[in-house]
C-alpha cells in the first residue's frame, strides 16, 4: 500500500532507492581535511594525540623525561636523610625554567613531599598531645601511608619515563 507524501518530505521517484549496501552516502565537500575513507566524512578529532599533555604540547625530549624521572625517584635517595623534598627542589631550581614538563613533575613531586612532611608533623604532635596513646593509631596508619607513598612515587616515575603527566593523591598544592 502506498501512502501519499507528506508536505514536509518531498516524494522520491520509485526507481531511485537507497544506495547499495557498503557504498555510503556522498561525502560533503572537502574542507581542508583529508578524507581517509572515500564516501564518508572525516572523523571528528576532538581529542589530543597521545603524549600531548594537558596543554597540547608536544612529547617531551628524552633529557626532559630523565630529569622528570629523577624528580620522583630522587626522593627515595633523599628520604634516607629524612629530606625527601631536596631532590625535586634542586631539579625544579636547575631545570624548571627551561622545561615545562620537568617543572610540572618536579613541582608535583615537591608538593607531595611537603604534604608528607606536614602529615608527619601533625602525627608527631598528635602523639605528643595524647601522651603516646596516639601511637597505637599513628604507627599502623603511618606504615600504610609509607607503602602508598612508595607506590605513588613509582607510578610518578613510570609516568615521567613515558612522557605523561602525573598527579599525586592527597597532595596539598603548595606550589603551582
Amino acid at each position: 500500500m502506498s501512502y501519499p507524501p507528506s508536505p514536509e518530505q518531498p516524494s522520491q521517484p520509485p526507481d531511485q532507492g537507497h544506495p547499495p549496501p557498503n557504498q555510503g552516502y556522498p561525502a560533503p565537500p572537502n574542507q581542508g581535511h583529508p578524507q581517509p575513507n572515500p564516501g564518508y566524512p572525516a572523523p571528528h578529532t576532538g581529542y589530543l594525540p597521545p603524549n600531548q599533555g594537558h596543554l597540547g604540547t608536544s612529547a617531551p625530549a628524552d633529557d626532559d623525561k630523565t630529569w622528570a624521572l629523577a624528580a620522583h625517584i630522587g626522593v627515595l635517595v633523599a628520604a634516607w636523610f629524612a629530606m625527601g623534598f631536596i631532590a625535586p627542589l634542586v631539579i625544579l631550581l636547575i631545570k624548571g625554567g627551561s622545561s615545562p614538563f620537568v617543572k610540572r613533575h618536579a613541582t608535583e613531586s615537591l608538593n607531595f613531599q611537603l604534604s608528607l612532611l606536614l602529615y608527619s608533623l601533625i602525627a608527631a604532635l598528635l602523639a605528643v598531645f595524647t601522651l603516646g596513646l596516639g601511637l597505637f593509631v599513628i604507627i599502623p596508619v603511618a606504615l600504610v601511608i609509607m607503602l602508598l607513598a612508595l607506590v605513588a612515587i613509582i607510578m610518578g616515575t613510570v609516568a615521567a619515563s613515558k612522557g605523561d603527566d602525573f598527579r599525586y593523591p592527597l597532595c596539598i598544592r603548595f606550589l603551582s
